[in-house]
């Protein structure tokens, strides 16, 4: 590392544990790996005691603060080794003196040189408690998972009503958060990907039943509601089944005690999700899949409309983003490798050309991909994946085309199609229409 140190020129792009050029990630910034809250500068802290020194010049998204992910993984070895330790001296010492308490306590354990271990209190620890009738109470909630429970105070819903209303229905319901990554079901605990709704809301409800709700809301925009899958909703305290969102918070204030503020949005857009089944769950309107019925569900909740345009959006933060991009000069920049950009198009060009600031990545390996198609063909090849097939749950036919399908189910199942006056045949768009019919001089359509 001497010779790397002594022959470094300093650059705005460059980790600041190994000195290696790149596109990598800020050092303070908070990030969730595998569930788990993440910010590197304080594990160099925790873990190695080690100081990262900044820029008074810098503004708190500078260059001088990146990690790259060799290091990063280093690092999570490190603490996770320290955790490692602290644990077995606990333990051993608990066997030591099996009557004294567990609760904070220093040892010095005698070795070869001078090594002095810290053991901190757990306040993770979960108590195990004898079996109960009914259903979980509310100190159950309260004290299972410690610092990673679901019922611990979240500090994102903290001046904001409906974002605290989203938490409290999300706490003490079975309703399943979770985002759409493209055509499927993203897990916003672990970032696991689902084709089948029941698969995920059974994961949900067991593999992250005490999850903290930070997780949920992270880098979810303040304005923007949570997306939830309210099958088989039910209240957690009473197990009592309920149809939508404002009768189950309507149960939980009334018969719980639950702080609710119906003053203002519940914070939470409804879904019920089944497998091949796409309908609205706010108006029924039945769509051809995942994708569509994501951006059919916005559309009830848009409020925010550009005064130059008339775009809607449902928060404040697209309404901004739309007007930056669309209606003023304003600083472009790459969000992965904070390159600086004199407009879209040359953004966008980027984007297309560099491999690591690629949009799509894949699960399962760093690879980065420009569009979805191609990363799906990678995760067949490469993973073993199997190929993705569309179902008409109507007419039990499978299709191996996404188009193929989207134009069956125009034709067959949905008035979003163009239809001619003289003969009735429909067509899945005018542009085909008017390419079919003008040369027959029938061009009357509706």
């Amino acid at each position: 590392m001497e010779g790397r140190a002594s022959d470094w020129r300093p650059g705005p792009t460059v980790c600041r544990c190994c000195l290696t050029e790149g596109c990598y990630k800020d050092i303070s910034t908070e990030y969730f790996w595998m569930g788990k809250r993440e910010v590197y500068a304080e594990m160099l802290s925790e873990t190695l005691n080690v100081s990262i020194a900044f820029s008074k010049s810098g503004g708190p998204n500078s260059n001088s603060r990146l990690i790259c992910e060799p290091c990063i993984a280093r690092l999570r070895d490190a603490s996770e080794f320290k955790r490692q330790v602290v644990d077995c001296e606990k333990t051993f010492m608990h066997h030591l003196d099996p009557g004294s308490s567990s609760r904070a306590r220093e040892f010095n354990v005698e070795t070869t040189g001078e090594v002095k271990v810290e053991v901190f209190p757990n306040n993770c620890q979960t108590q195990i408690q004898p079996e109960t009738q009914g259903g979980p109470s509310e100190e159950d909630y309260q004290e299972e998972g410690g610092c990673e429970a679901i019922g611990q105070q979240d500090h994102t819903a903290v001046n904001d009503p409906t974002r605290s209303n989203a938490a409290t229905i999300l706490r003490w319901t079975t309703a399943c958060p979770f985002r759409v990554n493209d055509k499927s079901i993203l897990c916003v605990y672990c970032h696991e990907l689902y084709d089948d709704p029941a698969v995920f809301r059974s994961h949900v409800r067991q593999d992250h039943e005490n999850c903290t709700l930070e997780v949920v809301f992270y880098n979810l925009p303040k304005s923007e509601f949570i997306k939830a899958d309210l099958t088989d909703l039910a209240c957690k305290l009473c197990h009592e089944t309920f149809q939508d969102l404002d009768t189950v918070a309507a149960h939980l204030t009334s018969q719980h005690s639950k702080t609710i503020d119906f003053s203002t949005k519940l914070g939470v857009m409804p879904y019920k999700l089944k497998k091949d089944s796409f309908n609205c769950a706010v108006c029924g309107k039945i769509v051809p899949s995942l994708l569509h019925l994501n951006r059919h569900t916005i559309s009830h909740f848009l409020s925010f409309v550009c005064h130059v345009c008339g775009s809607s959006y449902i928060a404040s933060t697209g309404l901004l983003k739309h007007v930056r991009s669309k209606h003023q000069d304003y600083e472009v920049y790459c969000k992965r490798c904070r390159t600086k950009f004199p407009n879209m198009e040359a953004k966008e060009r980027h984007r297309r050309t560099v491999k690591s600031c690629m949009p799509y990545s894949c699960p399962q390996c760093a690879e980065r991909f420009l569009d979805w198609k191609t990363r799906q063909k990678h995760m067949e090849a490469q993973h073993g994946h199997a190929k993705k097939t569309y179902r008409c749950a109507d007419c039990n036919v499978d299709f191996t085309s996404d188009i193929a399908y989207y134009n069956h189910f125009k034709l067959q199942h949905s008035d979003n199609c163009a239809v001619c006056k003289h003969c009735g045949m429909k067509f899945v768009s005018y542009y085909v229409v008017a390419v079919i019919l003008h040369p027959m001089g029938n061009c009357n359509v509706r």
